[in-house]
């Protein structure tokens, strides 16, 4: 802590002036040192410019080289994945506009910090947690229980190198039925249409998960679909689907064209958001509060997830550090560009989202911090 004080009093751009300098000296002395050795050896050589040619090619090779520790004495320098590619969710879902708003801020600190960062819309967490792992991403947001599912094999192997990054927002399960049905009980919904959401998903696991904890089979529905979230508005208004379920932060645009056209919002029974909980750590109890959206009178029960910002530990731990910091100090900036993270950790002094030691013990002990955030803490 009596470091980060200290650091504070110094003008921000004292230390990237600092590392600049040495980083000039450190190449200018092995230029040096390089020409006097040509020099030297063109004046004992027979064939005196071919020698003094192949010198500089090597003192060249030398300043391009990462490995070229006397040309290169901060880390910081130079690192891969200055590219990062975050992976989002489909267009017209809350992943996508986050993912953009956290690309936005990284973007706006691009001279400084030297990393630049692309929103890709997905499939959603599933898709994310897949391509980070395999490295077609960077960066991806998933469900919390979704990352807990992958870190420990559940959903197959090779998902260990996953890192946590930050911690975003909630996200509660959101069950919208046609309200000239009169469904009154979540459990009523059993032999209507729904939409489960796109295979895939964080969604489609959510709503599997739900409907079992009803007691429930897919084939107890009259029809059920696979649409993403931006089909939302065009299957329920136009009256193919009679209930949609999502998991997302609120409020939410297409949320507010779904009760617009005839839909309500349904409480979860307490009994099954307490067999949610028991059967996934990563649930807890949320609610939709009264007045969220117009005509909403009372606050609506649910259960849901956070979810997270995840990287991979091959990824730069350079970068990393430098997403960290941006997120830290941009936390502010980030809740009001983005309405969506709202409920998103913010730590006394703006601190968060980095997951701090009693965000990272809430979290299973397998997920591990990515060794990136471990260098802004040191500092």
């Amino acid at each position: 802590m009596h470091t980060v004080a200290r650091q504070t009093q110094q003008h921000p751009d004292a230390g990237p002036a600092r590392r600049r300098g040495a980083t000039l000296a450190g190449r200018l002395e092995a230029l040096a040192l390089a020409l006097a050795l040509a020099l030297a050896l063109a004046r004992a050589a027979a064939r005196p410019a071919r020698l003094a040619r192949q010198a500089l090619w090597l003192l060249a090779a030398c300043l391009a080289a990462p490995a070229c520790a006397l040309a290169q004495p901060d880390a910081d320098a130079d690192f891969h994945d200055k590219l990062l590619a975050l992976g989002t969710g489909t267009e017209g879902g809350a992943f996508w506009p986050i993912g953009e708003s956290l690309c936005r801020q990284l973007n706006l600190q691009r001279a400084r910090e030297q990393v630049r960062c692309v929103a890709s819309p997905t499939a959603g967490s599933v898709y994310n947690l897949n391509a980070v792992a395999h490295g077609r991403l960077q960066l991806g947001i998933a469900q919390e229980d979704l990352v807990l599912d992958h870190v420990a094999g559940r959903r197959g192997p090779g998902f260990d190198g996953l890192r946590l990054v930050a911690v975003l927002h909630d996200s509660p399960v959101s069950v919208v039925v046609r309200s000239s049905l009169g469904v009154q009980q979540l459990a009523q919904i059993k032999g209507l249409r729904i939409n489960m959401g796109n295979r895939g998903s964080g969604q489609f696991t959510v709503s599997t998960a739900l409907v079992a904890a009803l007691g429930l089979q897919e084939r107890d529905f009259a029809a059920v679909l696979n649409e993403p979230t931006s089909a939302f508005e065009r299957i329920f208004c136009g009256g193919r689907v009679d209930v949609v379920l999502e998991i997302v932060p609120h409020p939410v645009a297409v949320f507010e064209k779904l009760l617009a056209c005839g839909g309500r919002l349904v409480d979860l029974p307490p009994a099954v958001v307490q067999a949610l909980v028991d059967r996934n750590p990563a649930f807890r109890a949320m609610a939709i509060p009264a007045g969220t959206y117009a005509g909403q009178t009372q606050a609506v029960r649910s259960v849901g997830v956070r979810n997270l910002l995840v990287s991979h530990a091959r990824v730069s731990p350079v970068a990393i550090a430098k997403v960290g910091r941006v997120l830290a100090a941009q936390a502010e900036a980030l809740k009001a560009d983005q309405p969506l993270l709202a409920t998103m950790p913010v730590a006394p002094g703006g601190t968060a989202p980095l997951p701090a030691p009693a965000s990272q013990a809430a979290l299973a002990p397998s997920v591990r911090l990515h060794d990136g955030l471990l260098r802004v803490q040191e500092r």
